[in-house]
């Protein structure tokens, strides 16, 4: 039987960890739980409301600190919101960027182009800099919010 993305995501997460000597607490599991099943990015408190919401024993700190274990992992990525505040997504595959709705914050993702690439170029002949790596966000609102 195949496995729904959220599970299998979890399960590579709780190996990486392992297999970095992080042990697997029940705070951790209910961060990558929460983390995995959501529709859109969340910042830390958010996290926190929803475990306590599941009547899930988690702290704050905690969630602090798992997010930061998955982060140094690159299991995880912080998205950049409007507001200022950083919410967390789980890292994305290949050259892949958002699009995150400023009403309801849903998210899509979409393929790069290799338009991005030739700007990249221009900005290293301008600039000097070598670009080793890049975030793209592009907000606006979704079809459902319009």
């Amino acid at each position: 039987m195949m496995k729904d993305a959220s599970a299998k995501r979890i399960e590579i997460w709780q190996e990486t960890l392992q297999g970095h000597g992080c042990r697997l607490t029940d705070a951790r599991r209910a961060v990558m739980s929460i983390l995995a099943s959501s529709k859109t990015a969340l910042t830390p408190q958010e996290i926190y409301d929803l475990a306590r919401d599941n009547d899930l024993s988690l702290g704050i700190a905690s969630v602090y600190r798992t997010l930061e274990i998955l982060a140094n992992l690159n299991l995880i990525q912080q998205i950049h919101q409007p507001g200022g505040c950083q919410a967390y997504w789980p890292t994305l595959v290949g050259h892949e960027h958002f699009m995150i709705c400023k009403e309801c914050g849903r998210m899509e993702i979409f393929e790069g182009t290799d338009d991005l690439n030739e700007l990249f170029q221009k900005v290293e002949e301008k600039s000097g800099y070598q670009i080793q790596e890049h975030w793209l966000q592009l907000f606006g609102v979704c079809e459902q919010c319009q």
